[in-house]
């Protein structure tokens, strides 16, 4: 593996043979200005440069400065994905022991899971949640019991969900794996399927957001009912047209100042419990 190959996952850049671009990093940068090459780095906008090996230890040592990266997740900087730190010597399922182990003896790491997003500490036990580099990971359980990929969450909530490099982006995270009633609610994020697990709904959600293939859902043989955040309907919608008689939507009344199930959970659970039954 060259140090293309490192860079290309740390930064979200497009790769062009010899070469990477990206949004620079170094400016509030809208375009992909950062060339950065097997040897040396330039920004064609900010004119910043170095040697590509300065640039990789400063991302992996976390000493460099990250400015505004934007993307549709997150418009208040560049984060870059802290499984490709966490996995560098070590395997998956001993990262997410670790973070699991951390959370367990220090409690008070969990207060933007348990206080502001209201997973009580027994769900966080069971679902194995853990905590790493202000990041909250969260395991994918398979059939068989056992681990099959992970995601991963900043505890200021201000970053959008990550994976490992590598890991199969259509892979379906739920909290149980029940049906209530032949069929399964599905969220387009982790924190509101496990809001909707503590109602004692059966529940799951992608792991990239609103971007699934509907052919990762063809072992869920139950109706799957898409709950879309709040103006997200139209891709809910789609994705539902292409799953046949499983696939239906439900557009929850948001009130004011909730864009997603967790922030109703929060503010008004009975709320849910009306509208879902």
């Amino acid at each position: 593996m060259s140090i293309l190959d490192d860079l290309q996952e740390l930064l979200e850049a497009k790769s062009y043979g010899k070469y990477l671009a990206a949004k620079c990093i170094f400016h509030n940068d809208s375009h992909a200005s950062l060339m950065v090459y097997e040897d040396y780095y330039r920004c064609l906008a900010c004119d910043k440069h170095g040697s590509t090996q300065s640039l990789l230890k400063q991302l992996n040592s976390g000493n460099i400065r990250l400015l505004s990266y934007s993307s549709d997740d997150d418009n208040n900087g560049y984060v870059p994905n802290p499984f490709t730190r966490w996995l560098r010597h070590r395997t998956l399922n001993q990262a997410l022991k670790s973070a699991w182990e951390t959370l367990n003896q220090f409690p008070a790491l969990g207060r933007y899971i348990t206080e502001e997003r209201q997973i009580n500490e027994a769900t966080r036990r069971k679902l194995g949640i853990g905590y790493i580099d202000d990041f909250y990971t969260f395991p994918i359980i398979g059939d068989s019991r056992k681990i099959v990929g992970a995601f991963a969450r900043s505890r200021s909530g201000k970053s959008r969900y990550f994976i490992p490099k590598g890991q199969d982006p259509n892979l379906v995270y739920a909290p149980s794996n029940k049906t209530n009633n032949g069929k399964l609610f599905l969220t387009f994020g982790g924190i509101d399927a496990i809001s909707l697990y503590q109602l004692g709904y059966a529940s799951c959600s992608t792991t990239t957001g609103k971007r699934i293939s509907p052919e990762a859902l063809d072992h869920i043989r139950s109706k799957i009912i898409i709950i879309p955040d709040y103006n997200e309907e139209q891709e809910a919608y789609k994705l539902a047209s292409k799953l046949g008689w499983r696939g239906a939507v439900f557009e929850f009344p948001y009130p004011d100042g909730c864009k997603d199930i967790n922030d109703v959970y929060r503010k008004d659970r009975q709320l849910i419990l009306n509208c879902l039954g």
